[in-house]
């Protein structure tokens, strides 16, 4: 009866359906017992699972500490960029506090390490992250990563004109994107 409701919650969709078992181990409505069996408390299970996966990664998202959302939204704009130098950079907090905050991310399963950087577990919840950013704050953040960048890694001209631009820090975006238009004409010259 549970999977059966759970897929007719979910339709089969593997992100959706992970995220629902997410929320109702979260919620406690879903639990591991002593002995390795599970329980689920039913009463609750019609209540927990919301009907589309935006609402329920957005209700997983309103449940975190605040710091851990400005983390993971840090790691959104930055995108294929989030590594841990410039994570430090970009961020306000202590490199021991981000090293926890993106522990407990690991562990409530938004992100994963490989050898480089930190990324989503999945690209849809990198965009849900983005779509919820607030307009001043992204403004900020794509500012404040393009000035990181520019300090670490200032031959990037393309990925700096980019977040200068979604910054909306006119005169760097324009400056970079002549630089990058540059580089191209003299690559296909």
């Amino acid at each position: 009866a549970f999977a059966a409701r759970l897929y007719e919650r979910t339709r089969g969709n593997a992100l959706f359906l992970v995220e629902s078992l997410r929320t109702l181990l979260e919620q406690q409505v879903l639990a591991c017992t002593l002995d390795g069996r599970w329980v689920l408390s039913p009463e609750q299970l019609a209540s927990s699972v919301s009907v589309s996966i935006h609402d329920i990664v957005a209700d997983r998202l309103l449940r975190l500490e605040p710091v851990l959302r400005e983390v993971l939204e840090q790691i959104a704009v930055l995108g294929d960029d989030a590594d841990f130098p410039v994570l430090v950079r970009v961020g306000d907090g202590s490199p021991t506090a981000l090293l926890s905050a993106l522990a407990k991310l690991k562990h409530y399963g938004f992100l994963v390490e490989t050898e480089a950087r930190y990324q989503f577990e999945h690209e849809r919840v990198r965009e849900f992250v983005s779509q919820a950013i607030e307009r001043e704050r992204g403004l900020a953040l794509h500012r404040q990563v393009g000035a990181v960048l520019e300090e670490l890694q200032p031959e990037r001209v393309e990925v700096l004109a980019h977040h200068f631009d979604l910054g909306e820090a006119w005169d760097k975006a324009l400056a970079y994107t002549v630089q990058a238009g540059e580089r191209a004409s003299a690559v296909h010259a």
